[in-house]
């Protein structure tokens, strides 16, 4: 037996004579177009309210100054772990890496005194740690287990003109609009690292996609046009950030022979403060359209 029927049954001459007029008599009852006033009334404010926390969560969303960064994936603790600093990567055990490790090993050449830690967390994930400074020996990017902090361009007097990042993976972009910091933590037991490390004065550009180039004293009469050029393309995600925010490039992974290119998840972090403001929105068109038609019928009821 269905529900209507078993219903019909128990009241079988109130359920048999309602019809459409009936129903519609019952919501222009007073008591009852309160509720759907009420319940109006609810839907706008509670919608207003979502809307503009999303709208202010979009705002920190874009111009942060601090994140975390969360692997997509656990470690598979049975297999080693590839890290790659500026295109040279090398292959570590968990053993190795338990305990962190230091990637001034990664480079093989000048003696630089850079701090970019990698170890693994007690629940699986891969962490990075660095401290980033400029030329001047000023701190611009603090990295500490995954968790950063970044100034927004032109704060602090730093001259950094974007960054851009999504749960996984940071980009820090500098006034020539070279990268200085990258940091992919996407794929499973690998870590892809790019930076630009200061030594003596000079910078040595170590970016994911075309490795370590350094410019050695001739750099002090400044970079080329194409050199500049290349280390602008070098970027990882595309920019301005305002428009391309979380957007990864197909990027080269070295630990294959010959280089493979590896593409990540999508992972846009505007997505949760997008649907917050089209719910938001919603729930104020649906009280606002309830309260306008209750509105009307009432107006209508007294003109008769």
């Amino acid at each position: 037996m269905d529900i209507l029927e078993y219903f019909k049954n128990i009241y079988p001459k109130k359920i048999k004579n309602i019809n459409l007029i009936q129903i519609i008599t019952f919501f222009r009852r007073k008591p009852v177009k309160i509720v759907i006033m009420a319940l109006g009334v609810f839907l706008i404010f509670f919608g207003w309210l979502i809307y503009n926390n999303a709208v202010a969560q979009q705002q920190f969303v874009l111009n942060p100054t601090s994140g975390q960064l969360t692997p997509p994936y656990k470690v598979d603790m049975t297999q080693s772990i590839y890290v790659e600093l500026g295109g040279s990567g090398n292959n570590f055990t968990i053993q190795e890496l338990a305990n962190g490790i230091n990637l001034n090993r990664l480079v093989h050449f000048g003696n630089f005194s850079f701090t970019i830690k990698i170890n693994i967390s007690k629940d699986g994930n891969i962490q990075v740690s660095a401290l980033i400074l400029d030329d001047k020996g000023m701190k611009l990017i603090n990295l500490i287990n995954n968790g950063w902090e970044a100034p927004n361009p032109g704060e602090n007097n730093l001259q950094l003109w974007d960054k851009n990042y999504n749960s996984y993976a940071l980009e820090i972009i500098d006034s020539n609009k070279i990268p200085i910091l990258q940091v992919i933590n996407g794929a499973k037991n690998k870590i892809f690292i790019g930076v630009c490390l200061y030594h003596e004065g000079i910078p040595y550009f170590g970016t994911i996609m075309t490795g370590f180039n350094y410019f050695g004293d001739y750099y002090k009469n400044g970079l080329t046009s194409d050199e500049l050029e290349a280390l602008r393309n070098a970027t990882i995600f595309y920019y301005p950030s305002s428009q391309h925010l979380g957007q990864l490039k197909t990027i080269p992974d070295y630990s294959t022979n010959p280089p493979s290119f590896h593409s990540f998840p999508e992972n846009n972090p505007l997505d949760q403060s997008t649907f917050n403001q089209y719910i938001g929105a919603i729930m104020v068109l649906i009280g606002g359209l309830i309260d306008v038609f209750v509105t009307l019928d009432t107006v209508t009821q007294k003109n008769k």
